[in-house]
């Protein structure tokens, strides 16, 4: 998968210092992901320690809900959810042309599928997804 070719890096740095004052300091594309219409990156940001996982993809009303609903799942305090960060007028995206842009914090790792799971692991993950089906969402996000 190669970048979207009318979005540039410069300009996605520049929605992310707009949207969500991040000032980027680099930015690496991920060929990443099962979702073909998404585009992930790596962004560092002048603190070494603090960097971000930018998902940049054509915006759907799927898109949104599915952003609230891991949001209402990790401030419901559920573990493991990894929820986008609020933008600066508190949405959970912003728009750059006809692109979505998330911003999620980076978590640096390999996945379950290639490091493998111990007995541990698999209890964890059953823990997660026994709290994801018995979570009850709002009205709103129903």
């Amino acid at each position: 998968m190669d970048e979207p070719r009318d979005l540039t890096q410069e300009a996605l740095a520049e929605a992310m210092r707009r949207g969500y004052e991040i000032d980027v300091v680099a930015m690496e594309f991920l060929a990443v992901g099962e979702d073909e219409n998404a585009w992930v990156y790596r962004v560092d940001t002048e603190d070494a320690s603090t960097r971000y996982l930018l998902k940049v993809r054509a915006p759907t009303e799927s898109n949104e809900a599915a952003s609230a609903v891991q949001r209402y799942l990790y401030e419901s305090g559920v573990p493991h959810v990894v929820a986008p960060l609020r933008s600066t007028t508190q949405s959970l995206s912003v728009r750059e042309g006809r692109f979505s842009l998330t911003v999620y914090p980076f978590i640096e790792g390999s996945t379950g599928v290639d490091a493998g799971l111990s007995e541990q692991h698999w209890r964890a993950l059953g823990y997660l997804v026994k709290q994801l089906h018995t979570s009850a969402l709002p009205p709103d996000l129903m």
